[in-house]
């Protein structure tokens, strides 16, 4: 339950899953159960939507993912409020406020100054500081080596052999070594350090592209649907942009889910009932 043992417990191997199950779990903790808990707010199934948030927990437990904590939070929180009037304005309103609020408590006020350092440093370091960084340090590294390709994308078979330079070097590993001196740091970060790491320059601006493809989506969700329901189902993977890669997702990953599903969705009543 401690969330500051985490690395060095997966450090250690005890989260280790097999391929194809970290496929599943993936599909489960960053597509169904996000899906289950935004439908069921705006059913109000508080009921389904506790269960589903229990089992986004119990994942985090067993395999010390963060982020896996952390989307219960943002889907809840963001499928209950959605509903407000003018929700983007007032969160917008209340996060900077807030962000602001916590900064202050953090450097004047030394009352339980511990307690608002952890609630920062979870809350502001680790969600908006130390993905930005991540993204300069991945720049600087693979501008100073090979780039990564489509490697990773295409599932590797016998007809399928895409040549590697990182066969045998786990780059998030790499740089976590380089950069901070912490080999056991897993140092991955979101969609457009993947482009720049995939394709230089022109992979960032292929990124870009797909992120609007991906908003011209969720804007039909929406008129198909109703506001709420829209930030309720894209809130979790528009999110995770900011820490997970996109384009290696679209291919067996959890955005592959979120791209095709809508797709089939004609009406309201059809996203209501397939919970």
């Amino acid at each position: 339950l401690n969330i500051y043992d985490v690395y060095e417990l997966r450090a250690s191997g005890t989260f280790e899953i097999g391929k194809y199950m970290g496929y599943i779990l993936s599909w489960v903790a960053m597509f169904y159960m996000p899906f289950v808990i935004a439908q069921s707010a705006n059913k109000k199934r508080f009921v389904i939507m506790g269960l589903a948030s229990f089992v986004l927990f119990v994942i985090y437990l067993y395999t010390g993912q963060k982020t896996y904590l952390f989307s219960i939070f943002v889907c809840v929180i963001c499928s209950l409020l959605s509903t407000i009037t003018d929700f983007y304005y007032k969160f917008y309103k209340w996060f900077c406020t807030g962000i602001a609020a916590l900064t202050g408590l953090v450097a004047f006020v030394p009352i339980l100054n511990k307690i608002w350092t952890e609630i920062y440093s979870l809350i502001v370091r680790r969600t908006l500081i130390v993905p930005a960084n991540l993204k300069f340090v991945h720049y600087d590294y693979f501008t100073n080596h090979p780039k990564f390709g489509l490697y990773g994308v295409i599932p590797q078979a016998k007809i399928i052999s895409i040549p590697d330079y990182y066969r045998n070097i786990r780059y998030p590993f790499d740089i976590g070594r380089i950069y901070f001196d912490a080999p056991n740091m897993s140092s991955d970060t979101g969609a457009l350090a993947e482009g720049y790491m995939r394709f230089g320059f022109p992979g960032i601006l292929f990124v870009f592209l797909l992120i609007a493809l991906i908003i011209i989506q969720i804007d039909r969700i929406q008129d198909k649907t109703n506001y709420s329901l829209a930030v309720s189902l894209f809130i979790l993977p528009i999110y995770s942009l900011a820490e997970s890669q996109l384009i290696s997702s679209m291919i067996l990953g959890f955005w592959m889910f979120w791209i095709i599903v809508p797709l089939f969705i004609h009406n309201k009543d059809e996203l209501e009932n397939s919970i």
